[in-house]
């Protein structure tokens, strides 16, 4: 890496770092981000009742797995895009 002649090549270094990078103190790169839906209510083509989810939700816990591990399985095994628009409360411990 050649250095800038005036500034030196640690400055230069440094410099490019942060061009490279994100946030200096931060995790985003940029202001997208998930957003979740305005609807509270569940989407239409969810056909599972807020019975039969609360049973896999205690199954899956059960087993041991963390309430964002719960979430991502009936996400994918089941299509819930989110527990809370279907049953009306948060996955708790």
């Amino acid at each position: 890496v050649a250095a800038h002649p005036k500034l030196g090549q640690r400055h230069f270094l440094l410099s490019f770092l942060r061009l490279a990078m994100g946030r200096m103190y931060g995790h985003g790169k940029g202001m997208s981000s998930s957003a979740l839906p305005y609807r509270r209510k569940p989407p239409t083509w969810v056909k599972m009742k807020t019975e039969d989810v609360c049973d896999h939700i205690c199954k899956l816990a059960k087993k041991g797995l963390a309430p964002s591990q719960i979430g991502v399985t009936l996400r994918d095994s089941f299509g819930i895009p989110q527990v809370r628009n279907v049953t009306g409360n948060k996955i708790l411990r």
